[in-house]
């Protein structure tokens, strides 16, 4: 039942009486004992409009007034009531907060145990979240006519922190930098440091982060480790594969069982390093030993400490090879080789060979288009099929020097690598072994 206003908008037609609820949009009636003759319906309303009372009243409800059958206030019309606000909401393009770690489901219906919900990785300008504004409700109407205004709907606001900022006006946000969307007690961030207290094992799944990796454990068997930055792990590494943009060092050596990959765009550093295959585009530094690994760095591979020996196994190096002993008193099969490509002479050749053969067919093409713009010059256009030629010939041209211009970076490169190669050295500050290739 409405709430009444019990000291205005009230008033009384003979035996009827009247009131307006206090939010304006219910007019009430109700009979009460009157010496005069009852009102008629009519009478009522025509009193109903001298109070400035526009709402269409429900003549059945007023009858049953006008015949006492109602003596309680009963509603007898309404106005319209404000529609509900439609409030401001977040829309997540990708939500940290759905991140539950659970083993990720195959198309055939396999569980992979290693594979888990855990990193939520977003890259550099990627959307994240949008603010959408409140609505307001429409507008109604109350029981005189007047507008009623609609409630306003509740706003929210993005939270962001370090490495997100908002754009169209605090609508948007996006990320500044490449990491990983974590929610925090400071709203929504991006980490460029992942860090595990323990192993890298079937609690934490394979690891793939688009920032830096810091293990606190080992990285067990079986398991995979990639960042887009560096990794250090702050014990062993056992058969598993780590690969990162950046540098890998390895505090507790590399126990690799002839299945470890270690492969980092930058150095590899480690403890020790055994039956493990290692790639680095800059140096391996093994702080004691390196035991049937296989090696290839683009810079030099260094041994120290002890007992410093580089023992069995295949080293490549772009730059220079150094360790105390190479090779054992065993006569382990060992290969030591500067230069990172032995067959890098071989290829040089080829490739120049190749661009001969282009510059042969760039004459060839300057020939022909020489001989087709002469006549062009002479007649003021050739016929069709020649012209038709004439663009083809031109098409090849273009093609022909990206070619050429590719070939030729790829020979500059090669012959750098070789004079890098000439300039290596192999050297042992104790003993070389017999059974080693040098």
């Amino acid at each position: 039942m409405p709430v009444l206003d019990q000291e205005t908008r009230k008033g009384k037609v003979g035996s009827i009486e009247w009131r307006v609820s206090v939010d304006s949009l219910a007019l009430l009636c109700r009979g009460v004992p009157d010496p005069e003759p009852s009102p008629t319906g009519d009478e009522i309303i025509e009193a109903l409009r001298g109070a400035g009372i526009t709402a269409q009243v429900d003549r059945e409800i007023l009858e049953t007034v006008l015949q006492g059958l109602q003596s309680d206030w009963v509603v007898v019309a309404r106005g319209v009531p404000p529609g509900p606000p439609a409030h401001g909401y977040l829309e997540y393009y990708v939500d940290p907060l759905k991140l539950d770690g659970r083993a990720w489901v195959t198309e055939n219906g396999g569980v992979d145990h290693k594979r888990l919900n855990l990193i939520l990785n977003v890259s550099k300008g990627q959307q994240l979240v949008r603010k959408h504004d409140p609505i307001p409700g429409e507008p109604g109407t109350d029981v005189f006519g007047n507008p009623v205004p609609p409630e306003d709907g509740h706003e929210v606001s993005i939270p962001v922190g370090s490495g997100i900022e908002l754009l169209e006006d605090g609508r948007l946000a996006v990320a500044t930098e490449d990491g990983a969307l974590v929610s925090g007690r400071d709203g929504f961030t991006l980490s460029k440091l992942y860090s595990i207290a323990g192993d890298v094992c079937y609690k934490t799944g394979n690891i793939d982060f688009c920032g830096s990796v810091d293990v606190g454990g080992n990285v067990l068997s079986g398991f995979e480790l990639r960042a887009e930055g560096d990794i250090l792990v702050r014990a062993a590494v056992e058969a598993a594969r780590i690969e990162a943009t950046g540098n890998v060092t390895i505090l507790g050596g590399i126990q690799g069982g002839g299945k470890a990959f270690i492969r980092a765009g930058g150095n590899v550093s480690a403890k020790f390093a055994s039956e493990a295959a290692i790639e680095a585009s800059g140096d391996v530094l093994i702080h004691t030993q390196l035991v049937n690994c296989r090696v290839c760095a683009q810079g030099e591979v260094v041994v120290e400490g002890t007992p410093g020996a580089m023992v069995g196994g295949e080293v490549r190096s772009g730059q220079n090879v150094r360790a105390k002993s190479v090779g054992s008193s065993s006569g382990v099969k060992t290969l030591v080789q500067i230069g990172l490509d032995s067959d890098l002479l071989r290829k040089i050749t080829a490739l120049d060979e190749d661009f001969k053969d282009l510059e042969v067919k760039a004459g060839d093409i300057h020939r022909i288009l020489g001989g087709l713009e002469h006549v062009r010059g002479e007649t003021g256009a050739l016929p069709p099929d020649k012209e038709a030629i004439r663009v083809k010939v031109i098409r090849e041209k273009f093609n022909l020097k990206g070619r050429m211009s590719a070939l030729a970076a790829n020979l500059a490169a090669m012959r750098k690598d070789l004079d890098q190669a000439r300039k290596g050295t192999i050297r042992a500050d104790d003993t070389i072994f017999g059974g080693v290739t040098l």
